[in-house]
């Protein structure tokens, strides 16, 4: 049982029956057939929204008791202090619904294994262009974030500082401006791929080189993962001790382990 229904669960039952009757009162601006007190489905916008709601009755009724004392009504000031005081034990119970709103969340995205995904078509181009020429290549990846989903959809390019057949660096400036584009247009960079020499899925191991530019940019804040290609296609995404899912959309693709594919047509194409 989670926070939000051990808060639920301590509501006396008079108190929901004032909520609702409270709420379907508030000028219309609900269903009436619509349950008050379910947080899990309603957004936190919506229970600030009741709040405000709430806030602008608590208002309404300070106002009558304060005409009613002026008029000597002391029958009519008393229900309304009575309806001030559930209606403010009624607000306190909705701050702390909001407060367990965001509670949850933030343990929710905790929990949350944060997921890349991408389709077959576009690994395909990824594997063409840096097969195009024998030496090492590399370029950077970066798409859509919706939640801890990261969908993997462009390939950005740079100009090519080193280039052998075992090693491949980025130009800096050419990098460099790169990542301010990806900035200048609200995209991060999510993923870097670049290929090694050779065939088969042991190629696609990581080097110490290759580990050392990833330690430098998650401590540049870059979050990203790796990806390695064999000359046959083969792909592992990287570091291992990255927590993290990949999942691949579309066909031609094959999936060895939890982070190795091979595109099965890439030494036809």
């Amino acid at each position: 049982m989670n926070l939000l229904q051990r808060i639920i669960e301590k509501i006396p039952d008079h108190i929901v029956e004032k909520i609702r009757l409270q709420m379907d009162s508030s000028v219309g601006m609900e269903r009436r057939d619509e349950a008050v007190l379910t947080p899990m489905q309603i957004s936190k916008a919506r229970l600030e929204n009741r709040r405000d709601i709430i806030d602008h009755r608590l208002d309404g009724f300070l106002k009558n008791i304060r005409t009613y004392c002026i008029q000597n009504d002391l029958g009519n000031a008393r229900i309304s202090f009575e309806n001030l005081l559930t209606l403010s034990e009624i607000r306190a119970i909705v701050e702390e619904i909001i407060s367990a709103v965001d509670d949850w969340k933030a343990v929710d995205a905790e929990k949350a294994v944060p997921t890349y995904t991408a389709g077959s078509w576009f690994l395909y181009d990824c594997f063409d262009y840096l097969s195009k020429q024998p030496e090492e290549s590399v370029h950077f990846v970066t798409g859509v974030q919706l939640g801890n989903i990261y969908i993997l959809d462009r390939m950005v390019t740079f100009k090519m500082d080193i280039q052998t057949m075992t090693r491949a660096s980025g130009d800096h400036f050419s990098s460099h401006n790169a990542l301010i584009e990806m900035d200048e247009y609200g995209h991060r960079l999510l993923a870097y791929f670049h290929i090694h020499p050779g065939k088969g899925e042991s190629i696609t191991q990581p080097s110490h080189i290759d580990m050392d530019y990833q330690t430098n940019l998650d401590r540049g804040g870059y979050q990203a993962i790796g990806g390695i290609f064999s000359r046959d296609g083969y792909l592992r995404f990287f570091p291992e001790d990255k927590r993290f899912e990949v999942e691949i959309y579309g066909k031609g693709v094959e999936k060895i382990e939890d982070r190795l594919f091979r595109l099965i047509k890439a030494e036809t194409r």
